[in-house]
């Protein structure tokens, strides 16, 4: 059945995949567009769930892969973080919907400033590339890693704490170690600390934010221009000027769209393995995007998400099924209507959130300035790549497989937490979220 068009208003698009065979070596070649295939072959190779890679030799990326290389922190800043509360936890989406706040796991990594005006509690490691200053009180589950001082009023660590520098905590309670370089300052009037060792410290930056850890959203999306699954019933431009309520119903393909803009409501139904590319912008006063059951969703923004007043993502029980790629370097609204149940990648955007917001997922910003933010955590998010070829040599652990470390240039079974990505873990061999 040929679909209607999708630019007639409130037209409900359905796109269906089609049963043809190929073989696993034709499927990456053809999804890669190298190989000549012609539409129909490509889109059932994507839908019986082969790769699409981006890229060749040691550029190449692998589209399953992604969310274990970028969402493996709840929050993640390149830049800084302003929020007066935060808090994170996780859950395991595979096991069941979130239910319980406060669970271990979590993670907050920052590559720059902290700016904290209240409350932090991390259900997950703490790792900084600066100071923790000022009157908030802080409490992590895991460990603390700082590469500056450490000063406030309360400070809680389940584990280990390893400070760049002085310490001066009116309240400090540390269940393992305090490590500090030699020669800081620890000042402590109310301590309760597992013990002290003055030796280097060393603390990398945690979140990938620059050179071959970074992503090149528009290339990928330049990439899908000629080659996508688009075929008669999807126009490049079918939601660049919404102007009354449109819904879209996408079935398994990748599809290519100029840009999103919309003065009415917009409704994307997600029905199987969907990857969308838009060119420029996405603007859009009302976006809801609805997954139904198996569907799930990689959505790549070459420009800037420029209005997102009513927003609308995603599944709460279910965030690791929604992948959001934002390539632009301004500033994402998310105002007190939305709701986000996804992941979100904006390494060159400012993320600005209203005064008390809720995330299913995970941030991944340049910069994020919260009032009041709850992130709970999708620990399945980084388990979901095993369609993709595992490299013969390796230089970073971010190339292996989510489960695998980085051992002695090849991808293996870890040996300890230093061959995973921070702030996964090592357990019996398989690098894990830690909590």
């Amino acid at each position: 059945m040929t679909p209607p068009s999708a630019s007639r208003r409130g037209a409900l698009l359905t796109l269906a995949c089609v049963a043809l065979a190929c073989s696993s070596v034709d499927v990456v070649a053809r999804l890669q567009g190298d190989q000549g295939a012609d539409a129909g072959e490509g889109r059932v190779a994507f839908c019986e769930g082969a790769p699409l890679i981006f890229g060749e030799g040691a550029e190449t990326r692998c589209l399953p892969r992604l969310p274990a290389q970028l969402f493996r922190y709840a929050t993640c800043a390149c830049e800084g973080i302003v929020a007066t509360d935060l808090r994170t936890d996780s859950f395991d989406s595979t096991r069941g919907a979130f239910s319980a706040p406060g669970e271990t796991g979590g993670a907050v990594g920052v590559n720059g400033r902290i700016n904290a005006g209240g409350n932090w509690t991390i259900g997950g490691s703490l790792t900084a590339s600066g100071d923790w200053t000022g009157a908030a009180e802080l409490r992590v589950a895991r460990d603390l890693r700082l590469d500056g001082r450490l000063v406030g009023p309360l400070v809680h660590v389940d584990r280990n704490a390893d400070v760049n520098g002085d310490v001066q905590v009116d309240d400090l309670r540390i269940g393992g170690q305090l490590r500090v370089p030699a020669g800081a300052t620890v000042n402590a009037p109310a301590s309760d600390v597992g013990g002290t060792l003055e030796e280097s410290v060393n603390v990398e930056p945690p979140c990938g934010c620059g050179g071959e850890e970074r992503l090149n959203i528009a290339a990928f999306v330049a990439s899908v221009r000629a080659d996508n699954d688009n075929g008669d019933g999807l126009s490049p431009t079918a939601l660049a000027n919404v102007l009354s309520t449109e819904t879209l119903r996408l079935e398994c393909g990748r599809y290519y769209l100029d840009s999103v803009g919309a003065t009415a409501p917009i409704t994307l139904r997600i029905a199987g393995r969907v990857a969308i590319f838009v060119e420029n912008d996405l603007a859009a006063d009302a976006l809801t995007i609805e997954l139904e059951d198996g569907g799930e969703l990689d959505f790549f923004i070459a420009g800037n998400i420029v209005s997102a007043g009513d927003l609308r993502i995603g599944r709460p029980e279910s965030p690791a099924s929604v992948r959001l790629y934002v390539g632009g370097a301004g500033t994402i609204n998310l105002q007190s209507e939305a709701r986000l149940a996804a992941n979100l990648y904006a390494p060159d955007a400012q993320l600005v959130l209203a005064a008390e917001t809720e995330v299913f997922g995970a941030l991944f910003a340049r910069r994020i300035d919260a009032e009041s933010l709850r992130v709970h955590f999708d620990t399945s998010v980084s388990r979901t790549d095993s369609a993709c070829p595992t490299p013969s040599r390796c230089d970073r652990c971010d190339q292996c497989p989510p489960v695998q470390g980085c051992v002695d240039g090849a991808c293996a079974a870890c040996r300890d937490d230093a061959d995973c990505c921070a702030p996964l873990v090592c357990n019996d061999g398989t690098c894990e979220p830690d909590g």
